[in-house]
C-alpha cells in the first residue's frame, strides 16, 4: 500500500476563505494516515471508493459522494484501486452556515460541475466572476444531502486493535471465543466490552464491515463471487443471503439503490 506522507493542507493560501484542489489520480491502494488541518475539508470522489476513518468511526465515500471533515478533526483515508478526487477547503470562520458533524454527502450534478470548474481557478487571484462560483459552491455544500454509510468503531485499544486486524483481513473466520483469545479477554468479558464500545454484538459488526467493504469493491467493478470468497464465506449464495437478510436486497440491487438514491439527492440511504 502507497502511503501519502502529506496532507493536502500544506497547498492552501491561507490568505482566502475556500481553496479547491484536484488530487492525482491514483492507480495503488494508498492511505494518508491520521492528520488534521485548521479548515474545514470536503472530499469528492470522482472515480473509485474510499474509506475514510473520524471520530471513531469508518465512512464510507463511493463514487459522486463527498465527505465532509469539519476543522481540526483527525481522520485518516484510503483508497483501493484507481482513484480520482478533488479537495476543497474552507474556512469556517469566515464562513458560516456549514455543517458541524463529519458525514457522508450525495454531491448533486450542479455541486460536481462546481467543485470541477473551481479546482481551475488561480487562487493567488481570484476574479469577481470566480468568487460568484464559489459562493455558489458553498451554498450547494450546505444543502447537500447527508448519506449515511458507516461503521462505528471502538475507542477501547484492544478493539481498535482487533477491529483494524479485520479491516486488513476482513475473511478472517475465526470463533468468537478465538476473537476474544486475541486480545486475552474470555468470551463473556469480550462480548460485553464490544456491546458497550459499539452498541451491537461483534457477529453484527462483522457483517456491516462485510458490507461497507462489499459495496466499496462492486463500485470497483469486482464480481459478488470474488467477493463472498475474499470476505471469507464458502460460497456466493452464503454472501448474498447475509446481505438480504440485513439490508433486505441482494447486493446489485442495492447498489444500484444507492446509486439511484445518489442521482435523486436523497437523504433516506443509509445502511
Amino acid at each position: 500500500m502507497r502511503t501519502l506522507d502529506h496532507t493536502p493542507s500544506e497547498f492552501i493560501n491561507p490568505l482566502l476563505p475556500v481553496f479547491s484542489m484536484k488530487s492525482e489520480s491514483i492507480s495503488d491502494d494508498w492511505e494518508l494516515k491520521p492528520h488534521k488541518h485548521p479548515e474545514a475539508q470536503l472530499l469528492f470522489s470522482v472515480k473509485g471508493t474510499m474509506i475514510c476513518e473520524v471520530k471513531n468511526c469508518i465512512r464510507l465515500i463511493p463514487p459522486q459522494c463527498a465527505i465532509w471533515i469539519p476543522t481540526n478533526v483527525l481522520h485518516s483515508t484510503r483508497g483501493s484501486g484507481n482513484t480520482d478526487c478533488y479537495c476543497i477547503f474552507i474556512d469556517t470562520s469566515l464562513i458560516k452556515g456549514l455543517p458541524s458533524e463529519c458525514s457522508t454527502l450525495s454531491v448533486s450534478p450542479l455541486l460536481r460541475e462546481l467543485i470541477i470548474y473551481a479546482s481551475g481557478f488561480n487562487h493567488e487571484l481570484i476574479k469577481p466572476s470566480e468568487q460568484k462560483i464559489i459562493d455558489i459552491l458553498v451554498d450547494q455544500i450546505k444543502i447537500s444531502s447527508k448519506m449515511d454509510v458507516s461503521l462505528p468503531m471502538p475507542s477501547e485499544s484492544r478493539l481498535y486493535s482487533l477491529a483494524n486486524m479485520l479491516i486488513k483481513n476482513p475473511g478472517d473466520n475465526l470463533k468468537l471465543k478465538e476473537w476474544a483469545n486475541k486480545i486475552n479477554m474470555s468470551e463473556r468479558s469480550f462480548t460485553r466490552l464490544v456491546h458497550q464500545e459499539l452498541g451491537m454484538s461483534f457477529g453484527r459488526w462483522k457483517q456491516q464491515l462485510h458490507i461497507v467493504i462489499a459495496l466499496q469493491r462492486i463500485s470497483q467493478g469486482d464480481s459478488i463471487t470474488t467477493i463472498a470468497l475474499d470476505l471469507g464465506y464458502e460460497n456466493t449464495s452464503g454472501f448474498v443471503t447475509m446481505f438480504k437478510k440485513v439490508l433486505g436486497k441482494p447486493p446489485l440491487s442495492y447498489y444500484k439503490e444507492f446509486q439511484d438514491a445518489n442521482i435523486r439527492n436523497n437523504n433516506s440511504f443509509r445502511i
